[in-house]
Formats: structure tokens, sequence, C-alpha cells
């Protein structure tokens, strides 16, 4: 089940890039290099699978419902 949508996840995808690049590049200080990669590599997980875990703990919904997710009156 995706909850991220398209243009989210475009987005995330090029900060991803960008982080990682930092990361790869030595942008930040040794401790710092590495959360970016760790982040980096968070956000292009969620870009490619169209997932984020983080969503469903607080109770965010960002996509609309699709019309078989909405309860039935």
């Amino acid at each position: 089940m995706k909850n991220i949508g398209h243009l989210q996840r475009i987005l995330r995808g090029v900060v991803a890039a960008a982080l990682l690049a930092g990361a790869a590049l030595g942008a930040a200080p040794q401790p710092w290099g590495v959360a970016l990669a760790v982040l980096g590599i968070a956000l292009l997980a969620t870009a490619v699978t169209g997932w984020c875990p983080i969503f469903p703990l607080f109770g965010i919904r960002p996509m609309p419902p699709r019309n078989n997710d909405r309860p039935r009156a």
C-alpha cells in the first residue's frame, strides 16, 4: 500500500541524491557525513517503494483514500 504521492516521491528522490552525494564527497565531517548517508538511504527507500513508515505512526494520510478504502455509510 502506498502512502506517498508522485510529486513527493520525486522530491524525496532528489533530496536523497543530494544527501548521498554530499556524504560521498565528504561535504560534512565524519559523524555528520554518516548521518547524511543514513538519511539519504532512508529517503531513497521511501521514494522507491512509495511507502513511508512514519506516516501511519502519526496518523498522517497525505494521499486521499481510494474508493475501496473509504468507510461505507
